[in-house]
């Protein structure tokens, strides 16, 4: 009975975070100065469990069965689908947020509920390391805000990252060292180059537009 309430309260907790977490501080994947989509082999998978990159929200519940939550962000053609594990469920220890952009699946955040030990942990990153191959491994200083509230002051924690690539997908294992929070984060390169140009695009327009609209006596 007391482990699960623990379970409840920490997928409660991972819940409100997932909720709060600001979209742009998620972006992880850089690496890539090759053209995605061409040469070298496909080393990774194309999207998380089966799922391909490019699939619309409705198709992504109704492969999962099961209803999720939506967060929309600030930018209109940007969302995300929040699932989290049922209380109970067998083997349900990883919450995940899908992010699409205008209805297409580009990016897949994992988050390990229940935090592991460092022995755990290790463990954890070899069998990344034994599945997708050698890694471009680096230790970086972030500051953050621990407790989710931009009144309070941000300190320094520091971050591992485990980074694969491939010309279609790049993926990154991430640990806060302190609390041994582990987070997965997969992305298409092609769909999120062409988001960037896109993006790109719009802002470039939008500032021509202005430029326009201004009437000179």
């Amino acid at each position: 009975m007391l482990g699960n309430a623990m379970w409840t309260r920490t997928l409660g907790l991972l819940i409100a975070l997932l909720i709060a977490a600001p979209a742009a501080a998620q972006r992880l994947p850089t690496l890539g100065t090759d053209e995605p989509g061409l040469g070298g082999d496909a080393v990774l998978p194309a999207g998380y469990k089966g799922l391909r990159w490019g699939i619309s929200p409705p198709s992504l519940m109704a492969v999962r069965g099961r209803a999720m939550e939506t967060q929309n962000t600030s930018d209109p053609h940007l969302s995300w689908l929040i699932e989290t594990p049922p209380p109970g469920e067998s083997g349900g220890r990883t919450a995940v947020k899908w992010k699409f952009w205008d209805d297409k699946l580009i990016e897949v955040h994992v988050y390990f509920v229940e935090f592991p030990s460092r022995r755990e942990g290790e463990q954890l990153m070899h069998k990344f390391l034994e599945r997708y191959g050698d890694s471009k491994f680096e230790r970086i200083m972030k500051d953050v805000d621990r407790h989710g509230f931009e009144s309070l002051k941000k300190q320094p924690v520091a971050e591992e990252r485990w980074t694969w690539q491939d010309p279609f997908t790049i993926q990154v294992l991430r640990r806060v060292v302190d609390s041994e929070q582990w987070t997965q984060v997969r992305q298409s390169r092609v769909y999120e180059t062409k988001r960037l140009l896109q993006d790109k695009k719009d802002r470039a327009e939008a500032r021509s537009e202005r430029v326009r609209s201004i009437e000179l006596d």
